[in-house]
């Protein structure tokens, strides 16, 4: 259990075994994507899913709370609702990204039996090779390691 802006959340893991060996997948249900910086994601068959911009859409309603919160006395109740509706709104808008990114991939995973995903990372460029080379776990968990780069790596 985790609390987060006010609301609680739990969550349930589970691990399958794999139906079908990798050498009978056919190569239409193996597909590769890598996640940009301006596209969502762009896949080996040509196929790019926009990114949408859930920040800008919320963008006035949260300039909104801030001017209305930088005017209330530091330390008031009033103060301290307006701060929980300001994390609410940014909690809203980070639930929108991973709905919309858990939802992208569950499609794509269903369509495919095996999926690649590369994710750049900008600020971890000039660090050493061997931080940059492990594949970012919020990504990972959605593929099943079996048949997949994931193998290589050692958890």
């Amino acid at each position: 259990m985790m609390l987060e802006s006010g609301m609680q959340y739990s969550s349930a893991r589970y691990q399958t075994e794999r139906k079908t060996p990798i050498e009978q997948i056919p190569d239409e249900r193996i597909k590769g994507g890598d996640m940009g910086l301006t596209k969502f994601l762009t896949l080996s068959d040509g196929t790019t899913v926009e990114t949408p911009n859930f920040l800008r859409k919320s963008e006035e309603e949260i300039k909104r709370l801030q001017r209305v919160m930088s005017r209330a006395k530091k330390g008031s109740r009033n103060s301290r609702k307006l701060a929980l509706r300001l994390a609410k709104q940014h909690h809203h808008v980070a639930c929108q990204r991973d709905n919309h990114q858990n939802k992208t991939l569950a499609t794509l995973y269903k369509a495919n039996d095996i999926l690649f995903l590369e994710k750049t990372i900008c600020n971890q460029h000039d660090e050493e090779p061997s931080s940059s080379q492990e594949p970012p776990r919020h990504i990972t968990w959605k593929v099943p390691p079996q048949g997949t780069v994931q193998s290589r790596y050692t958890w």
